[in-house]
């Protein structure tokens, strides 16, 4: 596709990432309250019964903050900046960019919005193990809905404001899964 369409089809993509992402958290913080440690023998037959990486592209439900992108860790490494367009780039024929990636991500995108429930199960159980107390909402200070219109950016804001007041009376936190069992052999 032309660099202004596969912009707009990047940018909202981070706009549904951005969305999906706080329903998630929503949903999670929902189930949180009902979790129960589980059995270390359910743990050990899970990690005997390990699934094989897959190579799609994941939502990351924190993701980095801004301005921690490639081109800013190669300018504080002292890599020379990008070199400037020529300046006869407006007869240039349009340039066209692959966009696979983009496709994937939606591909994936919509394998979460047909199961929400087990996403969010497993943000539960990370979040009650790896991030007790108050949580920030991710996407801040990114306006990433902003141009998708007023009602789905007043949604966005809200859930905004509903995560913070449901992740103030939080459970405490859960203790982290006994994976292995001890050793029986100590000494040879």
């Amino acid at each position: 596709m032309r660099k202004a369409v596969a912009a707009r089809l990047r940018q909202g993509v981070r706009a549904l990432e951005a969305f999906l992402r706080r329903i998630l958290i929503l949903m999670a913080l929902e189930i949180e309250p009902d979790l129960v440690a589980k059995d270390p023998r359910e743990n050990l037959a899970r990690a005997k019964a390990r699934k094989l990486p897959t190579k799609t592209p994941f939502l990351r439900i924190f993701p980095a903050p801004i301005g921690a992108s490639a081109f800013d860790f190669k300018e504080k490494l002292g890599a020379p900046p990008m070199p400037e367009p020529p300046p006869y780039a407006a007869t240039l024929p349009p340039v066209t960019v692959p966009i696979g990636h983009c496709w994937r991500q939606l591909d994936h995108l919509q394998a979460i919005i047909k199961n929400p429930v087990a996403k969010a199960r497993r943000l539960a159980f990370s979040l009650a193990r790896r991030r007790p107390g108050l949580l920030m909402v991710p996407d801040q200070s990114r306006r990433v809905m902003r141009g998708c219109g007023t009602e789905p950016s007043s949604l966005f804001d809200a859930m905004a404001f509903q995560i913070m007041q449901k992740s103030r009376s939080r459970p405490p936190p859960l203790p982290p899964p006994r994976r292995w069992p001890k050793p029986t052999i100590t000494r040879l």
